[in-house]
């Protein structure tokens, strides 16, 4: 029993610290390479915040490299995986992205179709699987994982503002997973792969 607590307290007191890293590793991101970009977002602005929602659902910041280059990170809860349910884990992503394609470009909006690779990290993470009619409590629960690492693909497209220090975008994001196991659940290493992870962002503009 001691050493159960024991466990549960260490587990505890890792998830509230790199809870605390991330956080600032995200923003010190964010913040700090503003002054350096080059025009490229809505209103030739550089640095936008927002709101992802879906799966993952974060805070989200982008950072313009160029016209057509970005860097965009998340901070957030990751829902499910496939037919697995997640138990809301936390999320950590960083993904350098390309505009590959303009649809639409005017003097009020301009549409690109974008992709580029990332990575994204998972911490404190419960497997609930085998879940039926989308009911997480109808689901297997095979224990929990100390954290998770791997490769993202994000594939979107968007709505930028040229008029207004808005953009709107719609993500599709592939990834796998190596998720390791916490040492009182069986093995102790299992991979995830995923395509339909859907999100729609939006994040407003500063100078």
């Amino acid at each position: 029993m001691k050493d159960y607590l024991f466990n549960l307290k260490g587990r505890i007191n890792l998830v509230v610290v790199a809870r605390r890293v991330m956080a600032l590793a995200a923003l010190t991101l964010v913040l700090g390479m503003s002054n350096y970009a080059q025009a490229g977002g809505p209103m030739g602005r550089t640095l936008g915040v927002g709101l992802a929602l879906g799966n993952p659902t974060s805070f989200t910041g982008k950072y313009h490299v160029s016209d057509s280059e970005a860097i965009d990170v998340h901070l957030g809860l990751f829902h499910s995986y496939g037919r697995s349910y997640w138990g809301n884990s936390l999320f950590l992503g960083g993904d350098y992205l390309f505009d590959l394609w303009t649809f639409v470009e005017n003097g009020s909006i301009t549409v690109p179709f974008y992709a580029g690779p990332g990575l994204g990290l998972l911490f404190d993470t419960r497997d609930y699987r085998d879940c039926r009619y989308s009911d997480r409590f109808r689901c297997g629960d095979y224990g929990y994982y100390d954290f998770g690492f791997g490769p993202r693909m994000p594939i979107g497209v968007g709505i930028e503002f040229n008029n207004a220090p808005f953009e709107l975008f719609l993500e599709m994001t592939p990834s796998m997973m190596i998720l390791v196991r916490d040492a009182n659940y069986g093995d102790r290493v299992s991979v995830r792969f995923d395509i339909p992870n859907f999100a729609l962002i939006a994040r407003f503009y500063f100078e």
